[in-house]
């Protein structure tokens, strides 16, 4: 199955923004502006944006920043 989605900003991986993006069984068919598929389901973003995917994009600040209360006096 096919679906369009237009109307977005769908931000590609080379610093462009585009605004349909074309997707045939879960694989990214096409990315540009303006996109015609006379098979595809249609689906309006009403702007709204899509990202390159990400895996996991959270992080654990608070870990982080404890691994700074501690000097690191090693080899001194």
């Amino acid at each position: 199955m096919k679906k369009l989605f237009v109307n977005g900003n769908i931000i590609t991986m080379n610093e462009t923004i585009v605004n349909s993006v074309l997707i045939e069984d879960d694989l990214i068919i096409q990315v540009g502006n303006d996109i015609v598929d006379e098979e595809a389901e249609i689906i309006d973003l009403d702007g709204k944006t899509i990202l390159p995917s990400f895996i996991d994009a959270h992080s654990h600040l608070t870990a982080f920043a404890s691994s700074f209360l501690e000097a690191n006096l090693e080899n001194t």
